[in-house]
């Protein structure tokens, strides 16, 4: 399933037409929309999982769920570390972000 072109437009519009990992932004680079949180990981199409990113940072993640410190603009979509393995977590409506969480699949535990 692709996402929408006016779904697209606004996810380049909420990062300002720059890739969310490198900062780089046109004409140097295509843009696309990338699942912050992998679909073949269970991420969803909601917009706070969606974000900016070039076709090379895009084609580099691929399925991988992201580790390590989360940026600020990507924590501010309501994506946090799982307190067991550090893996991103996407909360879903109504979590709140200053608890800590585990995503369901945890092999560490």
């Amino acid at each position: 399933m692709s996402i929408k072109p006016s779904i697209a437009f606004q996810v380049f519009l909420n990062d300002s037409f720059t890739c969310v990992y490198c900062g780089q932004h046109p004409p140097n680079v295509a843009l696309e929309v990338d699942h912050i949180i992998p679909r073949a990981e269970g991420g969803t199409d909601d917009r706070s999982n969606l974000a900016t990113a070039c076709f090379r940072c895009n084609r580099g993640k691929g399925s991988i769920i992201p580790e390590g410190p989360i940026p600020d603009h990507i924590r501010e979509r309501g994506i946090v570390n799982c307190i067991v393995c550090d893996q991103w977590v996407a909360l879903g409506e109504g979590q709140d972000p200053s608890i800590s969480y585990r995503h369901e699949d945890c092999e560490l535990v």
